[in-house]
C-alpha cells in the first residue's frame, strides 16, 4: 500500500524524503517499510492513515490477524467455548473470584 501512495504522490513532490520528513523518521525507514523488512511502529502506523490514508490494521501479518479475530470470536461466545477441552478456569481460585468485593474493595 506504501508504494502504491508513493507511486500515486510522486506527481506532487511526496517522495519517500518527504514522507520521512513528515513522519520524522530517516528516509531509509521508509525504504526498510517498502521492502516489508520492517513494519511501522503504531504511532507511525497512525501518521501514515492521516497523510497517505494506509488503514493501521494493513501492517498487521495473518498470524496477527488470526490472533485478533479469535480473540473478538471470544469476546462475542466467551473463551470457554471456544477451547472446551480446556479445564473450567472459573473455580474459587480463579480471577474471577479474587476475594475482594467490588463495591466496598473489602476482602471477604
Amino acid at each position: 500500500m506504501l508504494a502504491r501512495y508513493l507511486k500515486d504522490a510522486r506527481a506532487d513532490g511526496r517522495t519517500q524524503v518527504w514522507l520521512a520528513g513528515v513522519l520524522r523518521v530517516a528516509q531509509p525507514t521508509i525504504s526498510h517499510w517498502l521492502r516489508g523488512s520492517w513494519r511501522p511502529p503504531a504511532e507511525q502506523r497512525k501518521a501514515l492513515f492521516k497523510v497517505a490514508g494506509i488503514p493501521e490494521d494493513a501492517w498487521l501479518t495473518d498470524e496477527e490477524i488470526l490472533r485478533i479475530e479469535d480473540a473478538a470470536r471470544a469476546a462475542q461466545v466467551g473463551p470457554e467455548v471456544l477451547h472446551e477441552d480446556e479445564p473450567d478456569q472459573t473455580g474459587p481460585h480463579s480471577i474471577l473470584d479474587c476475594g475482594v468485593h467490588e463495591s466496598t474493595g473489602t476482602e471477604g
